[in-house]
Formats: C-alpha cells, sequence, structure tokens
C-alpha cells in the first residue's frame, strides 16, 4: 500500500483517493495536500477497503476503470455499508461517453471528471460539497425525527406546502441521501417513475435539483418543528 505522510495534519476535510495510476496517485495526494485537504490514497479497491476499516472519510474520489473492480461495483459496496452510505463521491476516468457519465450520476456521484483534468476542477467540486455538507450538516437530526416529521406534515392546513403520500415517503428517500435507483427498488417501482416524482417535487418547491430540494426541506421542517414547539409552550 502506498504511504503519504500529510503535510498539514489539521486539515478539515480528508478525500479517500483510489487509483491505480502511480503518479497521478502521487502528484494529486500532493496538490490536494498543498490545498489544506488531508489525503488517504489507495492504488487499488482491495487497499481502499483496508484502509477504511480504520478511517471514514469525508470525500471519495474514485477511478472509474481499475484491475481489480470498476469504480461502478466498489461505490454499490460502499452503499452497502451503513459508516458510507451517504458519504459523497466523485468519479476519475478516461472515458467521456454520455452513458458512463449517466451510470455514475445514477449511482449519486457529485461529478464525473474526465482525463486529463485541471486539478483546480477538482478543487471547485470539493469546495462545493463542503459548502453542501455544511449547510445540511443537521440532516441525522432529521433522520431521527422523520415519523414527528410526517405527523406535522399531515396535520398542517397550510397552502405552502402540500405533498402527497408519495411524494413525502420519497423526499424522505431522498433526505436520506438514497439514489433514484434505491428508492424505485425500495417503492417497487420504476427509476422513471420516481424521476417524474423528483420533478414534481422540484417544481412544487421551486428548487432545481436534489441538493436544493434537501436544503429546502431542512428549512421547511425545521420551520414546522419550531412553530410546533411554540404552540406547546402557549
Amino acid at each position: 500500500m502506498l504511504e503519504y505522510q500529510s503535510l498539514r495534519t489539521n486539515a478539515n476535510v480528508t478525500v479517500l483517493l483510489v487509483d491505480d495510476e502511480i503518479k497521478l496517485l502521487e502528484a494529486l495526494s500532493k496538490y490536494l495536500e498543498s490545498r489544506n485537504i488531508s489525503v488517504l490514497i489507495a492504488s487499488s479497491t482491495a487497499e481502499a477497503i483496508i484502509l477504511l476499516k480504520n478511517k471514514i472519510p469525508d470525500i471519495f474520489i474514485i477511478d472509474v476503470i481499475m484491475p481489480d473492480q470498476t469504480g461502478y461495483d466498489f461505490v454499490k459496496k460502499l452503499k452497502e455499508n451503513k459508516r458510507f452510505a451517504t458519504t459523497p463521491f466523485i468519479f476519475l476516468t478516461a472515458q467521456g461517453m454520455i452513458k458512463d457519465r449517466i451510470k455514475g450520476y445514477r449511482l449519486g456521484c457529485r461529478a464525473y471528471i474526465t482525463k486529463p483534468f485541471d486539478p483546480e476542477e477538482l478543487i471547485s467540486v470539493i469546495n462545493n460539497i463542503i459548502l453542501e455538507t455544511k449547510d445540511i450538516s443537521n440532516i441525522s437530526n432529521i433522520r431521527n425525527e422523520i415519523k414527528r416529521i410526517r405527523v406535522l406534515l399531515e396535520n398542517k392546513n397550510t397552502n405552502y406546502l402540500k405533498l402527497t403520500p408519495r411524494e413525502e415517503i420519497i423526499l424522505l428517500e431522498i433526505i436520506e441521501g438514497k439514489s433514484n435507483k434505491d428508492i424505485a427498488q425500495k417503492t417497487k417501482t420504476t427509476i422513471r417513475n420516481i424521476e417524474k416524482y423528483v420533478t414534481r417535487l422540484l417544481s412544487k418547491t421551486n428548487t432545481k435539483n436534489r441538493t436544493a430540494l434537501v436544503k429546502f426541506a431542512f428549512r421547511f421542517y425545521k420551520s414546522l418543528r419550531a412553530n410546533d414547539e411554540n404552540r406547546t409552550r402557549e
């Protein structure tokens, strides 16, 4: 396994970089470390799994084509583990075909970066993920209160946001970080139907993407809870 000493041990963000190109690993690691990002590196998915026994990175950066296992299969395995199921990931690849990108996005990747690339592009993606994570840092609290939130939604007489029971279920699954494929399997419907429901939710909440939808849901649920608690105190 490759070893790389962190240049700045006080970095706030840790990424796991998985790629079988050794030179790329070394060069990219040094660059990321120079930007105060802590880096764990593995030249195969097998090495990555060993690292993950003791480490939980904030972001995965994964090469799609590797000898032992594809990045797609590696991500599927990660999602089976509750420790990493919602950890954001970025795909790196020499393939730029639209069908490959679609496959990556359906798995939930935050970005699909084609080699060769400017490291600043990767830094920008990482920064965006960090900002999004800060905005929804209390998402675990929402998960713990999902039952109570559903009751609040069902008992609110408001025109601000009216969701059908199925839309509520799908929104809650999106908050959990589930992909359209995961939601389709759980609700026993097709991915196409889930895409339609997501489009409706975006329209009802006036949001443009899943990240904005989650942020909206967090603010809305927080407001409902606050109003409910105020009435209770009264």
